[in-house]
């Protein structure tokens, strides 16, 4: 059994200079928990995974790579982009403990646990750096979502973090001192209306393009140049 558990963000005080439109970005963020849990087990039979996504109560079984209309899309993604090796099957459990929409990168967060985790059944072994460009690239180039890079990089470096984003979406993370006290202070409320971030942010570029005509954020498609891995 693979469990992961990651973090959730908050307060994240300077989002939006993390987009491809907004920059040069300068972000402090807090992750917190409890956030997303993926557990990911062994079980009989050859190249099959069963997702179980418990907040949803949906449970089914995907080929991996195989042509399917996508029920949960970053899930699906996710395990595409990292199949289990060989022949392998595996059962994989999805929980969050706070709900989808809310304003807490729960997106991130699934992405990032998902690969983290399928990057550990493989017997590999990525920088946490990596594991947040890499959910951030299933979001924004698998998927066609926007997103800022603030999310992914909470989520995979967990605490209190200070980001730059001086070309999207490579940033430098500075960890900084935990405040243990926090803990205990925080309390979220959430007023049970989701939104979808990435229509958020096409709502954002377009209202840009309408007061800067031949600005280029009228484009679709963020400009993407991914850090090099080390």
């Amino acid at each position: 059994m693979i469990e992961v558990s990651v973090p959730v963000r908050i307060c994240d005080n300077g989002g939006w200079t993390d987009t491809w439109f907004g920059g040069p970005g300068r972000v402090l963020n807090i992750a917190v928990t409890p956030g997303v849990d993926v557990s990911i087990r062994k079980i009989q039979g050859a190249g099959v995974v069963v997702l179980d996504v418990e907040s949803l109560g949906d449970r089914y079984a995907i080929v991996p790579g195989a042509s399917r209309v996508a029920r949960h899309p970053l899930v699906e993604a996710a395990i595409d982009e990292l199949p289990p090796a060989g022949d392998m099957a595996v059962e994989v459990r999805v929980r969050s403990a706070v709900p989808a929409g809310c304003g807490m990168g729960t997106s991130a967060a699934v992405g990032v646990a998902m690969l983290g985790g399928f990057a550990e059944v493989r017997s590999e072994q990525w920088p946490l750096i990596d594991v947040a460009y890499r959910a951030h690239r299933l979001e924004v180039e698998v998927l066609g979502l926007q997103s800022g890079i603030q999310d992914q990089l909470s989520s995979a470096f967990g605490g209190i973090n200070y980001l730059e984003i001086e070309s999207y979406p490579e940033a430098s993370v500075w960890r900084m001192p935990e405040w243990e006290e926090l803990d205990c202070l925080l309390t979220l409320v959430f007023l049970g209306r989701a939104h979808d971030s990435s229509a958020v942010h096409r709502k954002v570029v377009e209202h840009i393009a309408r007061r800067v005509p031949g600005s280029s954020v009228a484009c679709e498609t963020p400009p993407l140049r991914l850090a090099k891995r080390s």
